[in-house]
Order: C-alpha cells, then sequence, then structure tokens
C-alpha cells in the first residue's frame, strides 16, 4: 500500500523576498503617513561606508529575515559601525535604478518621480541622496512587514521588544550585572539601541499612525454593529 507523501513545509524564497519588496515599494509610493524629510546626510554617508547601503546592490539596504530566530540572530550581530567597510558606490551622475525585480513599469515612473520631488528640496541637487531616501522609506516599510516589530500587538509589546534589545545589547557589551528579565528603564522608553541610522523611530512613527488607523477602524465597525448595520 503506497503511503501518503507528506507535504513539504513552505520555506521562503527570492521571489517571495522580491514580493514583499514589491509590496513594500508600492506602500512608500502611495504612503501620506511617513514624513521622512528630515533624515541627516551623515547618516547616508554611514550607511554607505558600513555596507549597510550600497545603491548598485538588489536590494539596495541589507535585508532581514521573517523569523523570531532571524530576528535574534540579527540581534547578535556586529553593530553598524563595526562591520567591514565597504567602498560606496554612487555617482550622482547616474540614472537611479530601482533594485527590484517585480516593479511595475508605473511604479518605476512614480519611484524616479519622487526622487526628482526630493530633488527639489535640496540645494545641492545631491541625487545620490535623494536616490537614498527614497530606497530609505521602502526599506521602513519592508522593516515593518517582515521586522520585529510587525508582531507587536500594542505599545506594551512595543516596551517588551525595546527592553529586549537593550538587555541584548548589554549583555554583548558586558554591562549586564544581573541575569534576568527587567522592567524597562526610562533610557529604553525613549530610544532604541543600536538605531544610529534612526530605522527603528520611523518604523516606530509609522507602526503608530497604521495603530490609529486600525483602531479607527475598530471603533467604526463596532458602531455599525450596534446599530445593525453591516
Amino acid at each position: 500500500m503506497p503511503h501518503a507523501t507528506p507535504t513539504p513545509t513552505p520555506t521562503p524564497t527570492h521571489y517571495s523576498e522580491d514580493e514583499e519588496l514589491t509590496t513594500s515599494l508600492q506602500e512608500a509610493l502611495t504612503c501620506t503617513t511617513c514624513a521622512i524629510t528630515h533624515i541627516p546626510k551623515t547618516i547616508f554617508h554611514r550607511d554607505l561606508t558600513n555596507g549597510i547601503y550600497n545603491n548598485s546592490r538588489q536590494p539596495p539596504f541589507q535585508l532581514v529575515r521573517s523569523s523570531w530566530d532571524s530576528i535574534i540572530e540579527k540581534e547578535n550581530d556586529l553593530a553598524p559601525e563595526e562591520l567591514p567597510p565597504s567602498t560606496p558606490t554612487s555617482n550622482p551622475d547616474t540614472s537611479p535604478l530601482i533594485h527590484i525585480l517585480h516593479a511595475t513599469p508605473q511604479q518605476i515612473i512614480s519611484y524616479k518621480a519622487q526622487i526628482q520631488t526630493y530633488l527639489t528640496h535640496d540645494p545641492t541637487r545631491d541625487e545620490a541622496f535623494a536616490q537614498y531616501r527614497m530606497d530609505y522609506h521602502i526599506h521602513v516599510h519592508y522593516l515593518l512587514r517582515r521586522g520585529g516589530l510587525g508582531f507587536c500587538r500594542d505599545v506594551k509589546d512595543v516596551y517588551e521588544m525595546k527592553a529586549w534589545r537593550g538587555k541584548l545589547h548589554e549583555m554583548d557589551s558586558g554591562a549586564l550585572g544581573e541575569v534576568g528579565w527587567q522592567k524597562p528603564s526610562p533610557r529604553l522608553r525613549m530610544g532604541w539601541v543600536d538605531d544610529a541610522n534612526l530605522l527603528m523611530v520611523y518604523q516606530m512613527a509609522l507602526w503608530r499612525k497604521r495603530g490609529l488607523v486600525r483602531q479607527k477602524r475598530v471603533e467604526e465597525s463596532r458602531k455599525r454593529r450596534e446599530i445593525g448595520v453591516y
């Protein structure tokens, strides 16, 4: 009697990652909540030097995997300033390239148009920096979809995750005196550790705004049920 062949467990593929990037691209192109307009240029240069961003790479930002194991692994990786330097490849004379395989022609047009919008507000007309800002915005949406913050249901979860990251940071730096779970310190409530390029700050801002939208929809749905409208 033949045995049933077990269904293989699906595993993440490069294609599914490209789909995530395409979705993140569309979110960024249609986003009306993020205010990514004041990124210091020093962050751009640091990300170039540390190899975190490379506009000749596809995608230009280093990615994270979606499981909690990969998040923990990422937290134990080298800090950005400890990564080996790579050669910056930005070239302001090169037309901006979009680094997502499944982007539609309209998305590519919108991507380039947004870069031109950034350039109109930059007296130096730094095209490489304008492209970085666009790619940064896409990356914020991608990280919120795939990173640890996307698992947080409420502010309590956020504080616990922030405390966990802070604990790992203290363990890595040898500054942890007592092993065990502790309440988040005021310092952790105010900022994120290892966030020199402000990605967690912008993710948190987007997470909060999405939370307000979700709460509004829940309240509207509750009111409709109360009056018998579905």
